[in-house]
């Protein structure tokens, strides 16, 4: 019979002289590493470490699991912008309404990294005034998932408060969004 054996890495980190100082005092030397255990039974928080030069990637090294790193605790929604490397997104993962995800200031580059989504803002109730409020333009709605069956429920001064268009073109736009782009061919001589 053939023993299956599963072995467990230590995840961690490496450490600098500093970082080890900051963290564990000058008594609890030397420490080379950090370990999730170390995070855990030292509550460091991952504001704490990164203050210290520890990268997000780092940080993920120590501890893969967003869901480990989430209920833990010691992250706050002013975190979820550095913790792009999982990534951990506010509605999903942290359970963020939309005043708190406004708070945060999202960028679109962000909420894409974050892997917000249309239909997430929508289910957290977003509304064209709110969506005109978040100053974004048409491909980056359409980027987090906004479609031609969104714009067709939308009146026509919502579409123009938006997007400054009526819904008939703002539509026509959608489609052509997704339509396969046509491929043109060159000569060369």
């Amino acid at each position: 019979m053939q023993c299956k054996m599963k072995m467990k890495m230590a995840l961690c980190t490496n450490l600098d002289a500093y970082q080890s100082i900051c963290l564990f005092g000058w008594w609890n030397q030397p420490r080379m590493v950090l370990t999730w255990n170390d995070v855990k039974v030292n509550c460091f928080t991952w504001r704490q470490m990164r203050a210290l030069g520890i990268t997000a990637d780092e940080l993920k090294e120590v501890q893969p699991c967003k869901t480990e790193w989430i209920q833990r605790g010691g992250i706050q929604i002013e975190d979820l912008h550095d913790m792009t490397t999982f990534p951990v997104n506010p509605i999903t993962d942290f359970g963020c309404d939309l005043a708190e995800l406004w708070k945060m200031k999202l960028s679109h580059d962000s909420m894409q990294k974050m892997q917000i989504t249309y239909d997430q803002l929508l289910d957290q109730g977003i509304t064209p005034a709110i969506m005109h409020a978040f100053d974004m333009q048409l491909s980056h709605w359409h980027e987090l998932g906004f479609t031609q069956t969104h714009a067709n429920v939308m009146s026509s001064d919502e579409c123009e408060q938006v997007f400054g268009i009526a819904q008939s073109e703002l539509i026509c736009i959608l489609k052509s969004f997704e339509r396969p782009a046509r491929m043109t061919v060159q000569c060369i001589e």
